[in-house]
């Protein structure tokens, strides 16, 4: 275990901008202090939908991103689509209470990276939503709250500490030839002192 000293002086390398961790950190804090700030000011119906819907697109490389991104576009599309399927053959809320039990039961069953998860939590927040909004106005809230999200992910990624797959592969090079040379270095040392 490393000393309290050896931490501390250490930190300064854990903090760079470089490290890939350290970029995706400050890109995912930036973008949850908008559209927190954005709920909290706007006091709009269902806000919430923007920073969860950020958060769950954002990703530390862009490439995740936009595979995520697409994802929820779809998810939210098709999930909207079953929502309005379903509502329209009946509207009780014993019958609404049991699409959201089949919802929750489907969400954890689909693989967590594809759309259709996305369309299965879609259904299930928009049920829940039409238990106070009718239909239409939630479905302009979630397809606004989304687009919102999609347009702050896609700017975040490419504006803010941008991280690509590409990017990370070039510092790691950067990083494994520094290890060379170090060690490379202790080497010439340590035949330097048998020499003598």
């Amino acid at each position: 275990m490393p000393k309290k000293e050896e931490k501390i002086k250490n930190l300064h390398k854990i903090l760079q901008l470089d490290i890939f961790q350290v970029r995706f950190v400050l890109r995912l804090s930036v973008v949850l202090c908008i559209t927190f700030t954005f709920t909290y000011v706007s006091k709009l119906e269902h806000a919430y939908w923007l920073p969860m819907s950020s958060f769950l697109m954002l990703m530390p490389y862009a490439e995740e991103s936009k595979m995520k991104i697409t994802n929820r576009v779809l998810g939210t599309i098709f999930g909207i689509v079953i929502c309005w399927l379903l509502i329209s053959l009946n509207q009780t809320y014993l019958y609404k209470f049991f699409i959201i039990v089949v919802m929750t039961i489907l969400m954890y069953t689909a693989p967590i990276t594809s759309w259709t998860m996305t369309m299965y939590t879609t259904c299930y927040g928009m049920i829940l939503a039409t238990m106070t909004l009718r239909l239409g106005s939630a479905t302009i809230l979630r397809f606004s709250y989304v687009g919102m999200a999609v347009v702050i992910t896609w700017l975040a990624n490419h504006y803010i500490f941008p991280n690509t797959a590409k990017r990370e592969f070039k510092n790691s090079i950067k990083v494994l030839f520094e290890i060379d040379r170090k060690m490379l270095s202790e080497v010439k040392k340590v035949i330097l002192v048998k020499e003598i």
